[in-house]
């Protein structure tokens, strides 16, 4: 159906000079034999990430191309959509510039799409590593692989390969038809984010499989220090109601409980401080734990576990935050236009 000797890696990218490098050689030193283009498009980028990569695409393999676009919006799932249309090939298989694709990323993307006949997307899991060499930027990649930090995402908590395909909600990143792409209407650029779920619920709801093949894992650098990892997860809640309001759905258990929290919390402080206290107790508490063990039992590290502590309020407080704010913009507006 579709021709397996050649295809599209899209990567949107913005100021990736430290990490482009490697997530480029990552697509080179794929095990694929067949022929790799890679379309990159550049929101623009204020650092070195386009002369790298100009200079990169000079000493390429034969087999492997550099296509080099821009993205003057900087919007991702604009960059996406730019990518995808002047893909040149059937299947697209897509990475982001901050991360570093595993030897069999490709292959076995396109194996599983082949397993369900290609009327779906496909994609992997994440490994997700430390930007630095910080104890934080440690701690804040356990707590963002922790369920206690992102419930019950299983391409962040898998820690093991599976012989068969699991059908998911979501996946990191992804693989698809140009095809498929076409018939959704490409990605919506109206979510500036949470774009790659909102695109994995429209696969679905077309009656398309979304599988996860375990196989793939993908090596995921995450932010480096509090105050980047609050703007990220408070951008994540936002957007995430953002896809909800738009479907007109219930946010899943794992999206809804970080916005129940934070509601709880700010109720119990105009009702009843005490019940607060008792509260905040129970789930600082449990933190304490769970910082507890991962840092100093499992890793022998009292700073480990010190830097742990304050990652997952961080994660609940500012998705949940970001989730409240969406909800009363949507609000507001109705009213307005009403």
């Amino acid at each position: 159906m579709f021709k397996q000797n050649a295809v599209t890696v899209i990567m949107p990218v913005f100021n990736e000079e430290k990490k482009i490098g490697e997530a480029i050689q990552s697509i080179v030193d794929q095990d694929y034999t067949g022929s790799i283009e890679m379309v990159i498009v550049d929101g623009n980028s204020t650092d070195n990430t386009v002369e790298l990569i100009k200079q990169i695409s000079l000493s390429l393999p034969e087999n492997r191309s550099i296509k080099l676009l821009s993205n003057p919006k900087r919007f991702i799932p604009v960059a996406l959509n730019i990518a995808c249309q002047n893909a040149s090939h059937d299947l697209i298989v897509r990475l982001d510039g901050h991360t570093q694709a595993p030897s069999n990323y490709v292959s076995e993307s396109l194996k599983a799409l082949k397993e369900i006949n290609y009327k779906g997307a496909s994609g992997g899991r994440c490994n997700i590593q430390a930007s630095d060499s910080t104890r934080m930027a440690e701690a804040i990649s356990i707590g963002v692989s922790h369920p206690l930090g992102v419930g019950n995402a299983l391409y962040r908590t898998l820690k093991s390969d599976l012989e068969t395909l699991l059908d998911v909600d979501t996946v990191p990143f992804g693989a698809f038809s140009k095809e498929l792409w076409k018939s959704l209407g490409g990605y919506d650029e109206g979510l500036l984010y949470d774009e790659d779920f909102d695109f994995n619920y429209r696969v679905r709801v077309k009656g398309y499989r979304m599988v996860m093949n375990s196989k793939i894992v993908l090596k995921y650098f995450a932010r480096k220090d509090l105050p980047a990892l609050w703007t990220q997860y408070y951008r994540y809640g936002y957007w995430a109601n953002k896809f909800c309001i738009k479907h007109r759905i219930i946010p899943s258990f794992r999206r809804v409980i970080p916005a129940a929290f934070v509601l709880m919390v700010i109720l119990l402080a105009l009702v009843n401080v005490k019940v607060l206290a008792a509260f905040l107790t129970l789930y600082f508490g449990t933190i304490l734990v769970i910082a507890g063990y991962e840092g100093i039992l499992k890793r022998k590290s009292v700073s480990l576990a010190l830097c742990l502590f304050p990652v997952f309020p961080t994660l609940h407080f500012s998705y949940g935050l970001g989730s409240i704010m969406s909800l009363l913009t949507w609000v507001r507006e109705k009213f307005i236009k009403s």
